[in-house]
């Protein structure tokens, strides 16, 4: 493509189609799909201005000059933005570089409208037209070869997506392509939302690609220093923590900086950064503007995301060898249960688990380990199982992992079910104990009456809260490290609605989440300097060799969570005072 003109977005002067970083990375995703033999499929999330409509306009001419028999669509949101967006090809065709020819001489393309560029072939021709996504006729019906469907989360309507998609076959060397920025996660952008979720997991043939303005090289400017960034938590967030970008921690510069406060300020986003976030997003989690209060800080979000890691799939069973049950790991590609660490000798490790009903539909029976020692997150299952079947495997994977300890959660029978399974029929010998109101009186080992004898979790109002709020100072004060991509995805769409007090889920399930919340609180309650007693390595200080100890990663004490949860507390009373008032000001009209 470098052979062929393009304008330059700031100039606006002809140069040469060089990719930027942005349309690399997405040429690189559509290469591998090719090269594999697979149809090209993308769905891309991205800010404002980054050349990617022109980069798939372009591909898609180029395709319909390579091959013969090509049926390509443009697809738009509006008609004033379709008589833009066909400039792209129209510019690729008709225009030239000093010293070079225009393609329209070369090819002697005749057939060119202000909708519609066809490319003669000798085996057929091949056509280019542009259609709004108001017209769904416009692709209704039709058999396309390649399809781009330009700035898909403000399509009116909720029927245009599943109309466009399906007029493209499943075959190899076509091309659907589908950008947008953000447009929200209810009303009309809801269908992307969803559609983007989808890909996200795995759920399409799409590969999901995010574009962070940070990517950009654009988006610096040189002409206003700021010597006092980081001023807030935001820019500290940018410039300090940094973002996970394709695995890589990237961190802002002074000059990125000094472009999203002027952006911010500019009339496009008239000082607001909820828009500024929506326009040119950081991360995926901050391109969709929620509704209702956010249960996670964007601190907090970022903490959680920057530590993603990749995973491997294993089989963890047993088989019976002599009259005993041999427990064994092994690679597996097709197995749902997903692997960061496997087990370290002399680690403690716990277990949240979240039970089903295993039908077709509904929630997900959920399992999430978490290494004591390190607070890594270790591993994840998450399948639509039976509480018998959940019962047999975290008997597996808590003997494969040191006899973890598993914390169940009982409400709804069916966590009770798999306890129940599990200490009568397993006989499995470390299930997690609520230590009661007072558990700073109760010693390693014992009671405190009846209810502080009882096996499992069970949510009510205010153990959900704290479910919640020692999770959260986990995050904050990296005392957990979430590995998992979808336990990131649950956080952010986790939302304070309706009721203040209570958060939930609001789009998908909350079963990773809440089985990662369930192991992180039996690891506060029940740390190995708690559980093991005077007489363990991890608790003794006579014991400074232990090889165990020398793996540690130094780590927050858990004994100061008490205070600082106590200040996220009062943090969180004075957000429900302000929402208070905010509610009662929409109610008596006045905002």
């Amino acid at each position: 493509m470098g052979r062929l003109p393009i304008r330059d977005k700031l100039s606006q002067r002809l140069v040469p189609f060089t990719l930027n970083p942005s349309q690399r990375k997405v040429h690189a995703a559509l290469k591998a799909q090719h090269d594999k033999g697979r149809p090209m499929r993308a769905v891309v999330l991205k800010a404002r201005r980054q050349g990617i409509s022109t980069y798939f306009d372009n591909l898609l001419a180029c395709h319909g000059i390579a091959r013969s028999g090509t049926n390509a669509m443009i697809v738009t949101h509006d008609f004033k933005s379709s008589k833009e967006l066909f400039k792209n090809p129209k510019t690729l065709l008709t225009d030239s570089l000093p010293g070079k020819k225009s393609l329209k001489s070369i090819l002697n393309l005749q057939g060119m409208t202000q909708h519609k560029i066809i490319f003669p072939h000798v085996a057929g021709d091949s056509y280019l037209t542009i259609a709004t996504a108001g017209n769904v006729e416009g692709g209704r019906g039709m058999s396309l070869t390649d399809l781009h469907c330009s700035e898909a989360a403000f399509y009116p309507g909720q029927g245009t997506f599943a109309a466009l998609l399906p007029t493209v076959p499943r075959a190899e060397d076509t091309i659907i392509a589908v950008e947008t920025t953000a447009n929200g996660r209810t009303g009309i952008g809801e269908v992307f939302y969803e559609f983007w979720n989808a890909s996200v997991r795995g759920d399409t043939e799409f590969a999901a690609i995010f574009l962070s303005w940070l990517i950009d090289p654009t988006c610096v400017d040189y002409d206003h220093p700021v010597p006092d960034a980081p001023k807030d938590d935001d820019e500290r967030l940018l410039m300090k923590e940094g973002i996970n970008i394709d695995g890589k921690l990237v961190k802002a510069t002074p000059e990125q900086i000094a472009w999203r406060r002027m952006t911010i300020d500019s009339p496009a986003c008239r000082g607001y950064v909820e828009i500024f976030d929506q326009e040119f997003p950081v991360t995926p989690d901050v391109a969709f503007i929620s509704t209702g209060e956010p249960a996670f800080t964007r601190e907090e979000m970022a903490i959680a995301r920057n530590s993603i890691q990749p995973y491997k799939r294993v089989e963890i069973a047993g088989e019976a060898t002599g009259g005993t049950s041999h427990i064994y790991c092994k690679p597996n590609d097709v197995s749902p249960v997903l692997q960061w660490e496997p087990p370290i000798k002399d680690h403690r490790y716990y277990f949240g688990v979240d039970a089903a009903r295993g039908k077709d539909e509904g929630d997900f029976a959920a399992i999430v380990g978490v290494d004591g020692e390190t607070g890594h997150q270790v591993l994840r299952y998450a399948q639509r199982v039976d509480p018998e079947y959940l019962a047999r495997l975290c008997h597996y994977i808590g003997h494969y992992y040191n006899k973890g300890m598993l914390c169940i959660e009982l409400t709804g029978n069916l966590g009770l079910w798999c306890q129940m399974r599990l200490r009568d029929y397993f006989h499995y010998p470390n299930l997690y104990r609520w230590r009661g109101t007072r558990d700073d009186k109760i010693a390693p080992g014992l009671t405190a009456g009846k209810r502080g004898g009882s096996y499992g979790w069970e949510t009510t109002y205010r153990s959900r809260e704290r479910l919640l709020i020692t999770y959260r100072e986990s995050i904050l004060h990296r005392m957990i490290t979430i590995r998992d991509e979808e336990v990131v995805r649950q956080m952010d769409v986790a939302t304070r609605k309706d009721s203040w007090e209570r958060w939930e889920i609001a789009y998908g399930h909350d079963d990773i989440l809440m089985a990662t919340m369930l192991a992180n609180i039996a690891r506060s309650e029940w740390h190995p300097r708690k559980v093991e007693g005077v007489t363990s390595a991890l608790s003794t200080d006579a014991d400074k060799d232990s090889r165990a100890l020398q793996r540690l990663n130094p780590q927050p004490s858990f004994e100061h969570l008490g205070s600082v949860t106590a200040s996220v507390y009062h943090q969180l009373v004075r957000e429900k005072e302000r929402w208070d008032r905010e509610d009662d000001q929409r109610k008596r009209g006045l905002i």
